[in-house]
């Protein structure tokens, strides 16, 4: 999907409007907040769309990842590798940890498309 800039200050103008000032004329609360205030509910369809479909694309490499952890634990066991078996589970945390916020953020992008 294409940027939308009809006022060529490299934001969307979806996002941003054309009659709002340059990033540069702001000051850094004002700023700021101008970046906070996006919410996903405002967001067009369509690039909810899009951004549902990149965190599943994430989803599933994050699961990729952890098949080929599955492999790498099992050969590093059977070689007696002990040390290998707290990494793995250290990477098993950290890889569900990213899942759940993915999850959670997949879900929040759904509701904001209903």
């Amino acid at each position: 999907m294409a940027i939308v800039d009809q006022d060529e200050d490299k934001l969307d103008d979806r996002l941003v409007g054309t009659d709002e000032p340059d990033a540069a004329d702001l000051d850094f609360p004002a700023l700021l907040n101008r970046v906070e205030k996006i919410r996903l509910i405002k967001l067009p369809s369509e690039i909810l769309g899009e951004m549902h479909e990149d965190i599943v694309k994430e989803q599933e490499a994050l699961k990729s990842k952890l098949i080929k952890l599955e492999i790498e634990l099992h050969r590093n066991l059977i070689k007696g590798n002990a040390s290998f078996y707290e990494d793995a589970r250290k990477d098993c945390r950290k890889y569900d940890k990213m899942y759940e916020d993915y999850e959670d953020y997949r879900k929040n992008i759904y509701d904001a498309r209903q």
